[in-house]
């Protein structure tokens, strides 16, 4: 069933009325990258493009703070999009795939993504933290919880879980550097490897600075 344009711009409204409170690295302007992202890769991957746009532009409403202590935000996101769906024409079938493409686009989670909706979702957001995008961000990140931007030892006994990320380049050796065999579409694995071998020049670069020798 065709879902009505209509629709999709109201359900879009209803999710950027939720980002009035968060800061820049997770702010309306990521659902906008994560959405340019997604629909292009939903097209190579043959899915549903109605679909990959609501899933979208809800995935992160359940985002209450930038460190999760007590709650998963995919988890909270995906309860939250079935209350605003239940109030659109939409098929229970369609629901359910919107708020599993929500429940599952989180890096550090269990719940693995079933659909090809979903997996384009996952993708699309996992590679918002990779390339130029990805070093932007983590910095503008890092600034907002005010640790550090510059550099420090990665700490891999820490468990990825409840750690405090401490630099990119902590980030990058425990999880930036993994995602390329972590993506679940063919197309995602590609983009991955890519921005994260520029990714991997920048801070060679960094380092070298850093330690004088550039």
């Amino acid at each position: 069933m065709k879902i009505d344009d209509g629709i999709i711009s109201k359900i879009e409204s209803e999710a950027k009325a939720r980002f009035q409170d968060l800061g820049p690295s997770h702010d309306w302007s990521h659902v906008g990258r994560v959405l340019q992202t997604a629909l292009a890769m939903a097209e190579k991957e043959k899915a549903d493009l109605e679909i990959v746009k609501i899933a979208t532009y809800l995935h992160d409403i359940g985002r209450k703070s930038l460190k999760e202590e007590d709650y998963d935000h995919a988890v909270e996101g995906a309860k939250m999009a079935r209350e605003i769906l239940k109030n659109y024409a939409l098929s229970l079938e369609q629901v359910d795939n919107i708020c599993h493409c929500i429940e599952t686009h989180r890096f550090r989670s269990e719940n693995i993504p079933q659909t090809i909706e979903a997996k384009c979702v996952h993708d699309a957001d996992k590679l918002d933290v990779l390339g130029a995008l990805g070093i932007a961000r983590s910095y503008i990140y890092l600034g907002e919880t005010m640790d550090c931007v510059i550099y420090l030892e990665a700490e891999e006994n820490q468990a990825s879980n409840n750690r405090r990320t401490n630099s990119v380049q902590e980030e990058y050796e425990i999880k930036y550097r993994h995602l390329p065999e972590k993506m679940l579409t063919k197309t995602g694995k590609s983009m991955a490897s890519e921005r994260l071998n520029y990714m991997k020049s920048f801070l060679d670069r960094l380092e070298n600075e850093v330690q004088g020798k550039l």
